[in-house]
């Protein structure tokens, strides 16, 4: 369940240079997250926020009308540490509300470092607990009083209209609780499975009350935790909204729902994708008879790698005259698995076929989409709705993928790539072989361009968000 847990995020995203670009000198819309409203200075031993980069230029919006608001998003790895589609997202979403006008402040985990630190308006410095790749910070007690230290003088000094979770793996649910003791609303924005798998280790004790004293106190912050995550829309005691859900895609929202959340109120609001950066372009090719096969992805057991491995063995009698390559982009997060695949290469002697590149710089993650023809993206377990999927798409690259997820809400089964079964090698190597037509392959990958380009730009999905924060704020339901 922590392999799944971590699943949930993908690979790391280059910053978005269209946002970045309309950062600009205007004075008045930096704030001082170290001061309150009131001008008093709060705990001297959170580090000071250093907000000398945080001007930025409003962008056009549909409620430019009403008073910009202070958001303090909480999230468990936010780029550029930590991997992950789930940071990267979020990233890509409060760029866009900060231009746009908004206040923003990130706290987020110290994750790479022991030490708490501060740039523009991130504040890396919270605690974790050990889950998945993630080694623990600290021990149990000291990372709740820490933690709980950080966030009350966040509060005290940004004094934000709504909280926005995005995934909290790692991080103690008690931070939840305090939203909700004062009354901030929160904004669940649901990429992965945290909340379905994720339980730490102060939740989990009192959910294993059995006698004595912990029969009598173990209901305190079990129930404190309920009512600030609730099973759908929470309220406070006079019925107004507090908390609101939005969902990455219809499967996602499925899975929460088949675990018993009602979500009924829920919306999906997919991923997005800046398809000017992320646009085809006309290259010369060495020869035609040459296929580039790409993975973007953690190097997991779940993210199925091995199936890609098999599938391009296959190949050799399928497509005999062609020269089919695949490269391997990501983090080794299960050294193991990695040693896995690297012997399974060798098994299948595919060694002049294969290479592993690693992590890459974010800078490249376009051009190489752009240098590739064929996304691969053999998922075991379900996923959300995969970054690299939309990217690769508004590239150009038609993609072949798992019936497991978000992924066929966005992939049109034989009009910009195909759908296959889970582990089913022989499945994913007999549509390479169809895509080896080069007019097949350049019909598809118009149709991919054409489909994300026109449906999940990110301007639509942050205008979609907006909404539902401004609504959160004024109390008030959406359809």
């Amino acid at each position: 369940s922590e392999k799944r847990v971590a699943m949930g995020c993908v690979e790391s995203r280059p910053d978005n240079t269209e946002t970045r670009s309309q950062v600009a000198q205007q004075p008045g819309l930096c704030f001082d997250a170290n001061s309150s409203r009131d001008g008093n200075r709060v705990d001297p031993l959170m580090p000071k926020l250093d907000t000398k980069d945080e001007q930025v230029l409003v962008t056009p919006s549909k409620h430019m009308s009403e008073k910009p608001l202070r958001l303090l998003a909480l999230q468990n790895l936010y780029p550029p540490d930590g991997p992950g589609g789930c940071g990267i997202a979020a990233r890509e979403v409060l760029l866009r509300l900060e231009a746009r006008g908004h206040k923003i402040l990130v706290l987020t985990s110290r994750y790479g470092s022991l030490q708490p630190r501060v740039e523009r308006s991130v504040a890396r410095v919270l605690h974790t607990y050990a889950w998945s790749f993630v080694p623990r910070t600290t021990g149990p007690l000291n990372c709740e009083v820490q933690n709980q230290r950080m966030l009350r003088a966040i509060l005290k000094s940004h004094q934000p209209d709504v909280a926005l979770i995005w995934s909290m793996s790692g991080l103690p649910l008690s931070l939840l609780a305090e939203l909700n003791r004062r009354d901030i609303p929160i904004f669940y924005y649901m990429h992965d499975h945290w909340l379905l798998y994720w339980t730490d280790p102060w939740q989990a004790f009192w959910q294993r009350r059995r006698r004595g004293w912990r029969r009598v106190l173990g209901h305190v912050p079990g129930r404190s935790i309920g009512s600030a995550i609730g099973c759908g829309i929470a309220h406070n005691a006079e019925g107004q909204l507090r908390s609101q859900w939005a969902f990455v895609s219809e499967a996602r929202k499925a899975e929460y729902r088949e675990a018993g959340f009602d979500v009924v109120d829920g919306p999906v609001i997919t991923n997005g994708v800046d398809s000017e950066r992320f646009s085809p372009i006309v290259r010369e090719r060495a020869t035609k008879r040459t296929l580039q096969l790409l993975f973007v992805g953690n190097l997991v057991f779940d993210k199925g790698i091995h199936t890609a491995l098999e599938a391009l063995a296959r190949l050799g009698s399928e497509c005999p005259t062609m020269d089919v390559r695949l490269t391997v982009v990501g983090p080794k997060l299960d050294a193991q698995y990695y040693e896995d695949l690297l012997a399974l290469v060798s098994r299948l002697e595919i060694e002049s076929q294969v290479e592993f590149r690693g992590e890459i710089s974010q800078d490249a993650i376009a051009s190489l989409y752009q240098y590739h023809d064929i996304l691969l993206l053999p998922s075991i377990v379900p996923e959300g709705l995969p970054l690299v999927l939309l990217e690769a798409m508004a590239c150009g690259l038609p993609a072949i993928t798992t019936n497991t997820g978000g992924q066929t809400e966005v992939v049109d089964h034989m009009q910009n790539g195909f759908i296959v079964a889970p582990e089913r090698p022989e499945e994913l190597s007999h549509y390479i072989a169809l895509l080896a037509d080069p007019e097949l392959r350049q019909t598809m990958s118009k149709s991919a361009r054409r489909h994300v380009a026109k449906r999940y730009e990110w301007s639509l999905v942050v205008e979609q968000i907006e909404k539902l924060l401004y609504a959160l704020v004024r109390n008030e339901t959406t359809p």
